[in-house]
């Protein structure tokens, strides 16, 4: 009986034991042992490096999307679009800024006022679609994450580091760009989390001057079809291409680099059509054509009417007006009009353009002469992609009840 006691104590004690030493070694793992600073350090040095190799790519695919944030990178950016803008009023209601009644205007170069040739805009010449200045820097910010997720998580250092929740604050300054990266927590491998200070990266490129210039250069771009870009005294130098049409501007600073390779900003001015410069309508109304009249158009810029068979009418001799063209007995109802007309156009691309009839030249036969009021030509002027154009109606007869128009 004793000897069952007893064993049943050192049962007893022996599962003390094991409880307790089970309890120290718990306390033990969960105890956080302090990390070395000079590690921490060490740590941070190496994620510095990462940060602004990661910063520096993200800066670049930054400048090759326009100042934009794009899931699809390899997309061009369109800084210049024919379509418009949407933007909002302070009640967050969308609406369309600059609302031309039609694209790129409705009279040009004619003042319907004054009727009298000059350059009236009614429209603009596309949209600008770049980016605000805090857009840009939300933007560059949200691409700098991304490439730091891609680049800084998976280091080789002794502990694994959390990029989710980090804050990445982008300045545009007038000397440089700034862009803090904070919030980076590690955690090593004795179970210890720890935040690393917060890291700076200074890039040499004035992105608040250069925005100011391209948003400068873009607004001339729209508002004025006759601009030419100067590049003297411009602290920036700006190179153009074509491509399939369209204009990619690549704005640059030659005294500044990363890594050693020059910087572009890129986008793209989508191509907008030649303006042909309007011919009076008015002016075509008061003057006839005739029976064998020709129309046509000599490369590069001339609308010729030409030609013609006069009407003729019979009259009493003591009704003949002072000055009456007799010809065989019968006087000449009104000459035919002639005369050549310059075409002239701009191209807000400085494309090359030309002009064209879409019914190609014309002879006004003897049944249209008799049966039509006029005769309605279409001019257009061409850049090989987009077109601007007038439809034109060359009268026959004189206004009146039968031909109202």
């Amino acid at each position: 009986m004793k000897g069952q006691i007893t064993i049943f104590i050192i049962l007893g004690l022996l599962i003390i034991f094991l409880i307790l030493l089970s309890i120290y070694f718990f306390v033990k793992e969960q105890v956080k042992q302090p990390v070395d600073q000079s590690e921490i350090m060490s740590i941070k040095s190496t994620l510095q490096s990462c940060i602004e190799q990661a910063t520096l790519s993200a800066f670049i695919q930054f400048l090759k999307q326009g100042g934009k944030y794009q899931v699809d990178s390899t997309k061009m950016p369109l800084l210049v679009t024919r379509e418009p803008v949407l933007i909002s009023n302070y009640d967050n209601v969308p609406f369309l800024s600059n609302q031309p009644p039609v694209y790129p205007w409705k009279t040009f170069p004619y003042n319907p006022e004054t009727k009298q040739k000059e350059f009236v805009q009614t429209s603009i010449f596309g949209w600008n679609k770049i980016s605000s200045l805090q857009q840009m820097e939300a933007d560059l910010s949200k691409i700098i994450k991304e490439q730091l997720k891609k680049q800084c998580e998976n280091l080789q250092i002794p502990a694994s580091i959390n990029l989710e929740d980090v804050n990445i604050n982008s300045v545009f300054g007038n000397i440089d760009t700034i862009i803090s990266v904070s919030g980076i927590r590690v955690k090593f491998q004795q179970n210890v989390a720890s935040n690393i200070p917060e890291i700076k990266v200074r890039i040499p490129i004035a992105m608040k001057v250069l925005y100011n210039f391209i948003r400068n250069f873009i607004d001339d771009e729209v508002n004025d079809a006759q601009h030419k870009f100067q590049q003297e005294n411009q602290i920036f130098s700006v190179i153009t291409e074509k491509i399939e049409g369209h204009t990619l501007v690549s704005i640059t600073d030659p005294s500044l680099n990363i890594q050693g390779v020059p910087f572009f900003f890129q986008f793209i001015i989508e191509n907008r059509p030649p303006a042909l410069f309007y011919i009076d309508q008015d002016m075509l109304g008061q003057n006839l054509v005739c029976s064998e009249t020709k129309i046509s158009l000599e490369k590069p810029n001339k609308l010729i009417i030409s030609g013609g068979i006069s009407p003729l009418i019979s009259v009493n001799e003591n009704e003949l007006p002072a000055k009456a063209f007799v010809q065989q007995g019968k006087i000449i109802a009104h000459p035919c009009f002639e005369q050549t007309i310059l075409l002239e156009a701009i191209d807000p691309d400085q494309d090359l353009f030309a002009f064209s009839i879409d019914e190609g030249d014309h002879v006004i036969n003897e049944k249209e002469y008799q049966n039509l009021c006029f005769i309605p030509m279409t001019i257009r002027v061409s850049d090989g992609f987009e077109s601007d154009f007038q439809k034109l109606k060359f009268r026959v007869k004189p206004r009146g009840k039968a031909c109202p128009e």
